[in-house]
């Protein structure tokens, strides 16, 4: 934990980046995740209407019925369970992982989860409409295609 926090120049924080760390091995997707086969730090890309998306994936795993679980990691200032609606970004951002991985494996995602690390706490918060974040993004990048693509012809 010292050595990753002095990369990220949050030295003073080593002592509050293991104990989260900890804490995140006691989420009970953290430990569905270590029973299955599971990547972490994955990178991750696929071309998704005409566009080009690429990130890097926190943990994947796979579960029984061959699909995969999507986990992001993020930190939490307080201790109480966030709410997604009041997080967007974040939804859609994992529901772009979901789409990528789809996308490029030719499988399914079935679930996406955030597990949010509080100061004495974590939380294991699932996006409860995957489908229809995932058609969000893809709406997304339609209308930001579309959208290059009326500019271009206007010159």
């Amino acid at each position: 934990a010292g050595r990753y926090a002095a990369a990220e120049g949050i030295d003073h924080l080593a002592d509050d980046v293991a104990s989260r760390a900890r804490r995140a091995l006691n989420s009970p997707t953290v430990r569905e995740a270590a029973r299955s086969r599971h990547w972490r730090e994955l990178y991750a890309g696929a071309e998704v209407s005409g566009r080009f998306l690429e990130g890097f994936i926190d943990l994947l795993y796979e579960v029984s019925d061959g699909s995969f679980v999507v986990v992001d990691y993020k930190t939490h200032a307080s201790d109480e369970r966030p709410d997604l609606h009041h997080k967007p970004g974040y939804r859609l951002q994992i529901a772009a992982y979901a789409l990528m991985i789809a996308e490029s494996t030719g499988r399914p995602v079935s679930r996406c989860v955030f597990v949010f690390l509080g100061p004495d706490s974590v939380h294991d918060v699932e996006v409860d409409d995957l489908p229809e974040a995932v058609e969000e993004v893809r709406r997304v990048l339609t209308t930001s295609v579309d959208g290059e693509h009326r500019e271009s012809s206007h010159r």
